[in-house]
């Protein structure tokens, strides 16, 4: 039977699960929206304009669904952890505050983008407006990332004798982890962000019947591609960073992540998936011998010396967290791998093809009109797929792997949990309020946006 603990980590859990994906698409749609739009009044593209114009209707359906659940998840944090609240609210509460306003900004301008479609519609101001949807939204997912940074590598507090002193509120902002640890997290949200945009384009290719539409939607694509490829190329140089960052700075993560538990050794094989017993002994696992040891700080060397961890240390997560987090960032690391080869076929298809050379004519051979490529377009939409699968299972892995603390070193779990068995029905409604807006908003985005496009 689970426990109140169980249900409070379950509940904010599930809920932020469903945040996140929510916060990601509009922090990265707005970029491809913004760019569709400014080529279109660049342009004169009066078609490339209105399809920017009426995906982003989609912003706006997202953008309130997301103020109704940040909101729920903030009750939630208060109601379920408020221990964590109370620290955050005398130690990093200034990330907080700033995230507000950025919020509001974001709010103001989603206002002023949709309130002046007609007066600013053939006005390179118009995609401006998007795109600083886009810039504020990125603020609000920066600073959130800057308090779990914080989570992870608390500066600026010191816990003495019950007491927490020596606090300066200012340190959020500099722990040594922040800068990898934002922009990998900020990277992850734009790229899955660019990816439903290449996701909804490539659907609607390949159910339209109309010769023009799909040339609208193919030069979309063509927009958004190298931009999404970018992104791609970007969040895998920062991942690796982050690695390395985790080994320097966080080494029981690391090697829970990795799931090295018999101490810091050389010659360590990389350890995919597999199973942690109850007397921490790793089973059922893949090894690649070495590779773990050369790939690490890029060192290219069997003899690099790789953090690990023992069973009969204090405060680590327990067999089932720790299977958790080392499946999670495995299937995170190779799904990265082959989003990263598709979106790769993607932008060669784009420059190879002979499209603009065939008396710019268009063709149904994908030959000469890369969008026409079937295979192509099924491998954007399993990149899409692929990317919503390695955004979620990095975040289990980063906060799983963090257990049994939520703030490392200062505060466990369980002591900020709320305890009280009267906070399971809340938690329960607050999960059904949750099931029934996200089952609410696929319905409303397929009937009222999709089929619609």
């Amino acid at each position: 039977m689970l426990s109140v603990y169980d249900i409070d980590r379950i509940v904010f859990a599930s809920s932020l699960a469903i945040h996140i994906i929510i916060a990601s698409i509009t922090i990265g749609m707005p970029f491809a929206v913004g760019t569709l739009e400014l080529y279109g009044i660049l342009k004169k593209d009066e078609s490339i304009k209105n399809l920017a114009q009426r995906i982003s209707t989609l912003i706006l359906v997202l953008f309130a669904i997301g103020t109704l659940s940040g909101t729920i998840v903030a009750v939630e944090m208060y109601i379920l952890f408020p221990k964590f609240m109370q620290i955050v609210g005398n130690t990093a509460i200034i990330s907080l505050y700033i995230e507000i306003l950025a919020f509001f900004l974001e709010s103001l301008f989603v206002g002023i983008y949709f309130y002046s479609f007609k007066k600013y519609s053939n006005s390179i101001l118009h995609p401006i407006f998007m795109y600083l949807i886009g810039i504020f939204a990125t603020m609000s997912g920066f600073l959130i990332i800057t308090l779990n940074a914080f989570m992870n590598y608390p500066v600026g507090i010191e816990y003495l004798n019950g007491q927490y002193i020596d606090i300066n509120p200012y340190s959020i902002f500099f722990t040594p982890i922040e800068f990898i640890e934002v922009s990998h997290g900020i990277l992850a949200s734009l790229e899955f962000g660019l990816s439903i945009f290449v996701l909804i384009i490539s659907y609607k290719i390949l159910k339209e019947k109309d010769i023009e539409n799909i040339k609208i939607y193919g030069k979309a694509l063509k927009l958004v591609i190298p931009i999404l490829f970018l992104s791609i190329l970007l969040l895998g140089i920062f991942g690796i960073n982050s690695i390395d960052t985790l080994a320097k700075y966080q080494p029981v993560k690391y090697s829970i992540l990795e799931a090295n538990l018999n101490g810091n050794i050389s010659n360590a094989p990389e350890n995919l998936f597999g199973i942690v017993t109850n007397n921490y002994t790793l089973i059922d696992s893949i090894q690649i011998p070495n590779l773990q040891s050369l790939l690490l700080y890029e060192s290219f060397n069997p003899n690099t010396i790789v953090p690990g961890i023992y069973a009969n240390e204090s405060y680590i997560p327990s067999p089932n967290d720790i299977t958790i987090a080392h499946n999670s960032f495995d299937i995170m690391a190779i799904f990265g791998f082959l989003i990263f080869f598709i979106s790769l076929y993607g932008l060669i298809s784009l420059i190879i093809s002979k499209e603009d050379k065939k008396d710019k004519k268009f063709t149904l051979n994908p030959k000469y009109t890369f969008y026409m490529n079937k295979l192509l377009l099924y491998g954007l939409i399993l990149l899409s797929v692929l990317s919503l699968i390695s955004l979620e299972t990095g975040w289990v892995a980063a906060e799983v792997g963090r257990q049994p603390w939520t703030i490392y070193g200062i505060l466990l779990t369980i002591d900020a949990a709320n305890l009280n068995p009267g906070v399971v029905p809340i938690a329960i409604t607050f999960e059904l309020i949750y099931i029934a807006l996200f089952v609410l908003s696929i319905w409303a985005i397929k009937r009222y946006f999709i089929n619609k496009l």
